[in-house]
């Protein structure tokens, strides 16, 4: 079965947990801009896009598996979405006495999910496109970003379970528009 991978984003809209209907906190604006940033740290506005390419290589020996039936061709996928929605999860500002003793301020995830997202894939090497782009695809998660304040400084961990999936046959890296598949 072909592995999808989405990443990406052109408007960002916030919601807060169960909370949907409050608006949100300072804190709470600041820790989805922090994972916002991280998040991006790999990816590249494109028009009303965000896109990021996935370089496979695949190879042999070892422990892990080859990948699927394009195992001896490297191959690169494209990915773009549009409208991410950021969705804050987790104690935010709300933290026991431990917690704060500790120095921490603000501690949460925050959901980044793609009102519509694509993939394509492109053989490497000079043998040109391998497919066409997906149909788009709705509401779909394109990662997690673990977020806290501490002592006043913003730490954040991104994880992207799609892209994790590759291990050591896949780089995540910042495409160029100009590289990405019209």
């Amino acid at each position: 079965m072909r592995k999808t991978l989405f990443a990406a984003f052109a408007t960002a809209a916030l919601s807060v947990g169960a909370t949907a209907s409050a608006a949100p906190s300072p804190a709470d604006i600041t820790a989805a801009n922090e994972a916002m940033r991280a998040f991006m740290a790999m990816r590249q506005g494109c028009g009303d896009k965000i896109v990021t390419a996935l370089d496979v290589t695949p190879q042999s020996g070892g422990f892990a598996l080859a990948l699927g039936p394009q195992s001896n061709t490297p191959y690169t996928i494209y990915l773009e979405a549009v409208n991410v929605e950021r969705q804050i999860s987790g104690q935010g500002g709300k933290l026991n006495d431990a917690d704060r003793l500790n120095g921490l301020q603000w501690k949460g995830r925050v959901s980044l999910v793609a009102k519509a997202a694509r993939e394509i894939r492109i053989a490497r090497g000079g043998n040109g496109p391998t497919g066409a782009w997906s149909q788009w695809h709705a509401n779909v998660t394109l990662g997690y970003v673990d977020v806290e304040q501490r002592n006043g400084v913003w730490q954040t961990s991104v994880q992207t379970p799609q892209i994790a999936a590759y291990g050591r046959f896949g780089k995540l890296r910042r495409a160029s528009c100009s590289e990405v598949p019209a």
